[in-house]
Protein backbone atom coordinates (compact mmCIF):
# COMPACT_ATOMS: atom_id res chain seq x y z
CA UNK A 1 0.00 0.00 0.00
CA UNK A 2 1.39 3.38 -0.98
CA UNK A 3 1.89 6.02 1.70
CA UNK A 4 -0.78 8.28 0.12
CA UNK A 5 -3.31 5.43 0.05
CA UNK A 6 -2.60 4.72 3.70
CA UNK A 7 -3.21 8.37 4.65
CA UNK A 8 -6.46 8.42 2.66
CA UNK A 9 -7.69 5.30 4.48
CA UNK A 10 -6.88 6.91 7.86
CA UNK A 11 -8.79 10.05 6.90
CA UNK A 12 -11.81 7.96 5.88
CA UNK A 13 -11.70 6.16 9.22
CA UNK A 14 -11.46 9.43 11.15
CA UNK A 15 -14.27 11.22 9.33
CA UNK A 16 -17.85 10.34 10.38
CA UNK A 17 -19.96 8.64 7.72
CA UNK A 18 -23.25 10.08 6.48
CA UNK A 19 -25.06 7.42 8.48
CA UNK A 20 -23.24 8.42 11.68
CA UNK A 21 -23.98 12.09 11.03
CA UNK A 22 -27.66 11.27 10.45
CA UNK A 23 -27.80 9.32 13.73
CA UNK A 24 -26.21 12.21 15.63
CA UNK A 25 -28.69 14.68 14.11
CA UNK A 26 -31.60 12.38 14.98
CA UNK A 27 -30.39 12.03 18.58
CA UNK A 28 -30.00 15.82 18.91
CA UNK A 29 -33.51 16.39 17.51
CA UNK A 30 -34.96 13.81 19.91
CA UNK A 31 -33.21 15.41 22.87
CA UNK A 32 -34.54 18.84 21.86
CA UNK A 33 -38.07 17.45 21.46
CA UNK A 34 -37.93 15.79 24.89
CA UNK A 35 -36.81 18.99 26.56
CA UNK A 36 -39.61 20.22 28.76
CA UNK A 37 -41.36 23.23 27.30
CA UNK A 38 -41.68 26.28 29.55
CA UNK A 39 -44.82 26.46 31.63
CA UNK A 40 -47.69 28.52 30.27
CA UNK A 41 -46.98 32.07 31.47
CA UNK A 42 -50.42 33.46 30.57
CA UNK A 43 -51.71 35.59 33.47
CA UNK A 44 -48.45 35.07 35.36
CA UNK A 45 -46.69 37.63 37.53
CA UNK A 46 -43.40 38.73 35.96
CA UNK A 47 -40.47 39.83 38.10
CA UNK A 48 -37.55 41.18 36.07
CA UNK A 49 -34.57 41.00 38.44
CA UNK A 50 -31.04 42.35 37.99
CA UNK A 51 -28.87 40.90 40.73
CA UNK A 52 -26.80 43.52 42.56
CA UNK A 53 -24.03 43.17 45.10
CA UNK A 54 -26.27 44.58 47.85
CA UNK A 55 -28.96 41.97 47.08
CA UNK A 56 -26.48 39.10 47.30
CA UNK A 57 -24.96 40.58 50.46
CA UNK A 58 -28.39 40.80 52.09
CA UNK A 59 -29.13 37.17 51.19
CA UNK A 60 -25.78 35.89 52.48
CA UNK A 61 -26.09 37.76 55.78
CA UNK A 62 -29.63 36.49 56.32
CA UNK A 63 -28.66 32.97 55.31
CA UNK A 64 -25.59 32.88 57.58
CA UNK A 65 -26.95 34.70 60.61
CA UNK A 66 -30.59 33.59 60.73
CA UNK A 67 -29.81 29.95 61.45
CA UNK A 68 -29.08 28.31 64.80
CA UNK A 69 -25.45 27.71 63.80
CA UNK A 70 -25.09 31.38 62.84
CA UNK A 71 -26.40 32.59 66.19
CA UNK A 72 -24.31 29.98 68.00
CA UNK A 73 -21.20 31.39 66.32
CA UNK A 74 -22.11 34.92 67.40
CA UNK A 75 -22.69 33.73 71.01
CA UNK A 76 -19.27 32.04 71.02
CA UNK A 77 -17.60 35.21 69.71
CA UNK A 78 -19.33 37.44 72.26
CA UNK A 79 -18.47 35.02 75.09
CA UNK A 80 -14.82 34.98 73.97
CA UNK A 81 -14.69 38.79 73.93
CA UNK A 82 -16.22 38.92 77.43
CA UNK A 83 -13.62 36.40 78.63
CA UNK A 84 -10.83 38.54 77.16
CA UNK A 85 -12.15 41.61 78.92
CA UNK A 86 -12.92 39.96 82.26
CA UNK A 87 -9.73 37.89 82.43
CA UNK A 88 -7.16 40.39 81.21
CA UNK A 89 -4.71 39.38 83.92
CA UNK A 90 -5.56 35.65 84.05
CA UNK A 91 -4.65 34.44 80.57
CA UNK A 92 -1.31 34.12 78.83
CA UNK A 93 -0.67 36.00 75.60
CA UNK A 94 -1.37 32.87 73.54
CA UNK A 95 -4.66 32.21 75.35
CA UNK A 96 -5.67 35.85 74.98
CA UNK A 97 -4.79 35.72 71.28
CA UNK A 98 -6.92 32.61 70.73
CA UNK A 99 -9.85 34.13 72.60
CA UNK A 100 -9.48 37.38 70.68
CA UNK A 101 -9.49 35.48 67.38
CA UNK A 102 -12.64 33.58 68.44
CA UNK A 103 -14.19 36.87 69.53
CA UNK A 104 -13.60 38.46 66.15
CA UNK A 105 -14.38 35.38 64.05
CA UNK A 106 -18.17 35.76 63.81
CA UNK A 107 -18.44 39.45 64.67
CA UNK A 108 -15.85 40.92 62.28
CA UNK A 109 -13.99 38.33 60.18
CA UNK A 110 -17.02 36.41 58.85
CA UNK A 111 -19.03 39.57 58.00
CA UNK A 112 -16.05 40.95 56.05
CA UNK A 113 -15.75 37.61 54.22
CA UNK A 114 -19.45 37.84 53.31
CA UNK A 115 -18.96 41.33 51.86
CA UNK A 116 -16.20 40.09 49.56
CA UNK A 117 -18.06 36.86 48.75
CA UNK A 118 -21.17 38.80 47.64
CA UNK A 119 -19.12 41.06 45.37
CA UNK A 120 -17.19 38.12 43.91
CA UNK A 121 -20.33 36.06 43.18
CA UNK A 122 -22.17 38.89 41.44
CA UNK A 123 -19.18 40.06 39.42
CA UNK A 124 -18.00 36.60 38.32
CA UNK A 125 -21.28 34.75 37.71
CA UNK A 126 -22.18 35.19 34.06
CA UNK A 127 -25.91 34.82 34.74
CA UNK A 128 -25.91 37.86 37.04
CA UNK A 129 -24.63 40.18 34.30
CA UNK A 130 -28.08 40.41 32.69
CA UNK A 131 -31.61 40.67 34.11
CA UNK A 132 -33.39 37.37 34.84
CA UNK A 133 -37.13 37.03 34.25
CA UNK A 134 -39.09 35.11 36.87
CA UNK A 135 -42.61 34.17 35.73
CA UNK A 136 -44.79 33.05 38.64
CA UNK A 137 -47.53 31.05 36.94
CA UNK A 138 -50.10 28.35 37.62
CA UNK A 139 -47.71 25.37 37.43
CA UNK A 140 -44.66 26.93 39.04
CA UNK A 141 -41.89 29.38 38.29
CA UNK A 142 -40.27 29.84 34.88
CA UNK A 143 -36.78 31.34 35.10
CA UNK A 144 -35.79 32.82 31.75
CA UNK A 145 -32.75 34.65 30.46
CA UNK A 146 -32.27 35.22 26.73
CA UNK A 147 -33.12 31.84 25.12
CA UNK A 148 -32.37 29.76 28.21
CA UNK A 149 -35.12 28.78 30.63
CA UNK A 150 -35.87 26.43 33.49
CA UNK A 151 -39.12 25.28 35.09
CA UNK A 152 -39.45 24.96 38.85
CA UNK A 153 -42.74 23.35 39.97
CA UNK A 154 -44.38 24.72 43.09
CA UNK A 155 -43.63 21.39 44.78
CA UNK A 156 -39.93 22.19 44.32
CA UNK A 157 -40.13 25.20 46.64
CA UNK A 158 -38.76 24.12 50.03
CA UNK A 159 -39.05 27.34 51.95
CA UNK A 160 -40.10 30.95 51.64
CA UNK A 161 -38.30 33.69 53.55
CA UNK A 162 -39.53 37.27 53.48
CA UNK A 163 -37.42 40.14 54.78
CA UNK A 164 -37.84 43.88 54.63
CA UNK A 165 -35.77 43.96 51.45
CA UNK A 166 -36.37 40.72 49.58
CA UNK A 167 -38.42 37.61 48.93
CA UNK A 168 -36.21 34.50 49.01
CA UNK A 169 -37.57 31.33 47.42
CA UNK A 170 -35.52 28.32 48.54
CA UNK A 171 -35.34 25.28 46.26
CA UNK A 172 -32.72 23.57 48.45
CA UNK A 173 -31.24 24.21 51.91
CA UNK A 174 -28.52 26.37 50.30
CA UNK A 175 -30.00 27.75 47.07
CA UNK A 176 -32.67 30.39 46.69
CA UNK A 177 -34.09 32.74 44.10
CA UNK A 178 -33.62 36.28 45.42
CA UNK A 179 -36.33 38.75 44.46
CA UNK A 180 -35.50 42.24 45.79
CA UNK A 181 -38.67 44.09 46.74
CA UNK A 182 -37.50 47.35 45.15
CA UNK A 183 -37.41 45.58 41.75
CA UNK A 184 -40.97 44.22 41.98
CA UNK A 185 -44.09 46.13 41.03
CA UNK A 186 -46.20 44.45 43.72
CA UNK A 187 -44.22 42.46 46.29
CA UNK A 188 -47.36 41.64 48.28
CA UNK A 189 -49.02 40.02 45.24
CA UNK A 190 -45.87 37.93 44.67
CA UNK A 191 -45.79 36.77 48.29
CA UNK A 192 -49.52 35.99 48.33
CA UNK A 193 -49.29 33.92 45.14
CA UNK A 194 -46.29 31.91 46.39
CA UNK A 195 -48.00 31.25 49.72
CA UNK A 196 -51.21 30.22 47.98
CA UNK A 197 -49.40 27.79 45.66
CA UNK A 198 -46.92 26.33 48.15
CA UNK A 199 -48.65 26.65 51.52
CA UNK A 200 -45.39 28.08 52.95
Amino acid sequence: MKNNDYMDKLKEMAEPTEEELAKEAEAAAKEEAEREAPYDTTDSILCKIKMRVKDMRHFLFKHNYSSISGWFGVVISVAALVMVYMGRDKYSEIETGILLFLGLLFTVIRPVQILFQARRQVKKQKMFQKPIDYYLCKEGIVIKQDEEYANVPWEGVMRLRITGKAVMIYTSPLLAFILPKDQMEDADAVVNLIREKTGK
